[in-house]
């Protein structure tokens, strides 16, 4: 095989590497490279043999075969088949009817001068005479290299993606996380647990504040603050999207090229629900491609989902709210309730960039992702934070659009609740890529069969963003309350419009007494 020695190659020794275990050489005779290096062992086992011969390159060039005084140079045929019974003892592959027995004897010592060896290269790829375990061990030894190389591209990438990660400020911390304190301090309310609901007051026809230790019940006032100024302005909730920059330019490259964050409306760029909003939406796209280990067991990365060798292809998921409304406890405490998921469809490249096509197979493996993680959607937000606080998001801006649209007249202070919008880091960051390597060898009859294809590398490409999507949900118009009253359930006549916003401190309308029709 081009690039490698022959099966009884006659070589000089040059250097020697004694941690490496290999040998510079340069040869005598024989097939295969003019020089190089060469392993000398494998396994704990020598590759090479000695020969008593005092040959020197000059002597080679102006005739292989010639014999010069008081020197005897072995015949090539006899330096191969002795370097095959050397192999085959040393490692156990021969058997009686391939090996004859030795025809020249092995000398024990060698020239001090000059160091010259027998090579059989069991790094070859291709050995016609090696039997076909000796072709599986060979296959061996490619597909550890393989994986060494594919280990140290990796810890490279990731090096990459981590001094990315922190030059454009990526990733949930837990400063990032709006407390509700500093707001129960402006309202006189003490918050033991640092949780709050609301709770709405039927002789007063308010609204007000109260501290909770019901999960379910708790609300954001920060998050809820912005949803409702989002709300007032927008008429819609707050949207988010990671979009290529030049997608249908003919430069366009995943590895090089930037996306750019998209809120909508423009201004939540800086403030903590803008902030929460791009955190998820990346995380969900590093838990799509692999970068991090799966939450809950079991689950896919996408890449797994996929065939290496298909075509290479791009898509989008976005966040998405399923199922939402308002449940009101026994004792008046608003409870908003939403179920979340994750769609995702696939693009191609059209006039004006990428685009969705029409219709998205079910075995797309994006697809395929996006549902596993709907399925675990609620057990994932008790994992990771950031999708805890996307779905607390979701709940403040359900609750903002029930108290819209009820006709609520809620005082100005309950749209300056939360704090000061700050600069807009980095709006345009570079693309999440992901390339998959594969390498499979297969061994027919004692050789390596697909060398030619047996390697191969794919590139994925994922966008989208967050989009709740609540304008098909109604949540107001019904004209009689109910002890639990859905977002469709929601009177009118119930909730009247609050001219203030009051902080009620009693610690008993902890929502304990409710019941759930989740």
């Amino acid at each position: 095989m081009p690039g490698r020695l022959s099966t009884g190659a006659l070589v000089v020794a040059l250097d020697f590497d004694a941690e490496a275990e290999r040998m510079q050489y340069e040869k005598v005779s024989g097939e295969g490279p003019q020089s190089g290096w060469v392993s000398t062992s494998f396994k704990g086992k020598e590759l090479l043999v000695l020969v008593d011969e005092d040959v020197s390159t000059e002597d080679a060039s102006t005739d292989e075969h010639a014999s010069t005084e008081g020197t005897s140079v072995m015949d090539p045929a006899e330096r191969e088949e002795l370097a095959m019974q050397v192999y085959c003892l040393r490692f156990g592959e021969a058997t009686e009817e391939e090996v004859e027995s030795s025809k020249v004897p092995l000398q024990e010592e060698a020239n001090e001068s000059v160091e010259e060896v027998i090579c059989p290269e069991i790094e070859q790829a291709e050995v016609a005479s090696l039997d076909l375990e000796s072709a599986e061990d060979m296959a061996q030894i490619v597909l550890r290299e393989l994986k060494q190389k594919e280990e140290e591209r990796k810890q490279k990438v990731a090096e990459e993606k981590q001094a990315t990660r922190e030059e454009y400020d990526i990733g949930w911390k837990a400063e990032r996380i709006p407390r509700n304190d500093s707001i129960a301090e402006r309202l006189s309310c003490d918050l033991p647990q640092g949780m709050c609901c609301l709770v709405f007051n039927e002789e007063s026809n308010s609204v007000n504040v109260a501290s909770t230790i019901e999960p379910s019940a708790a609300i954001n006032l920060e998050y809820l603050s912005t949803a409702l100024e989002v709300r007032r302005r927008e008429n819609r909730e707050p949207l988010f999207s990671l979009d290529p920059v030049d997608a249908g330019s003919e430069f366009y490259d995943p590895k090089r090229s930037m996306q750019v964050k998209r809120f909508e409306p423009a201004w939540l760029a800086g403030t903590s629900v803008g902030e929460v909003l791009f955190q998820s939406d990346y995380h969900l796209k590093e838990l799509s491609m692999g970068e991090y280990e799966q939450p809950v067991v079991g689950m896919k990365s996408c890449h797994e989902f996929s065939n290496t060798e298909g075509p290479e292809w791009s898509a989008r998921e976005w966040f998405v709210v399923r199922k939402a409304e308002v449940q009101m406890s026994g004792d008046n405490v608003l409870m908003p309730f939403v179920k979340m998921g994750v769609e995702a469809r696939e693009q191609i490249m059209g006039e004006n960039g990428l685009e969705d096509v029409r219709t998205t197979k079910p075995n797309h493996p994006l697809v395929k992702y996006a549902e596993m993680f709907t399925h675990n959607f609620d057990l994932i937000a008790e994992r990771k934070s950031v999708v805890f606080h996307l779905r607390e998001l979701a709940k403040a801006s359900v609750l903002a659009k029930f108290l819209i649209e009820s006709g609520v007249e809620l005082d100005e202070s309950w749209f300056n609740m939360a704090a000061e919008e700050t600069e807009a880091c980095c709006m345009d960051i570079p693309q999440l890529w992901n390339d998959r390597s594969q390498s499979q060898i297969r061994v027919h009859d004692g050789k390596i069969a697909n060398a030619d294809s047996a390697f191969g590398t794919s590139s994925h490409s994922l966008y989208g963003g967050v989009q709740f999507g609540l304008d098909k949900f109604q949540l107001s118009g019904a004209r009689q309350p109910a002890r639990m009253m859905s977002a469709g359930l929601a009177a009118r006549q119930f909730v009247q419009p609050a001219r203030h916003l009051s902080a009620t401190l009693s610690a008993g309308l902890a929502t304990r007494q409710f019941q759930r029709s989740f």
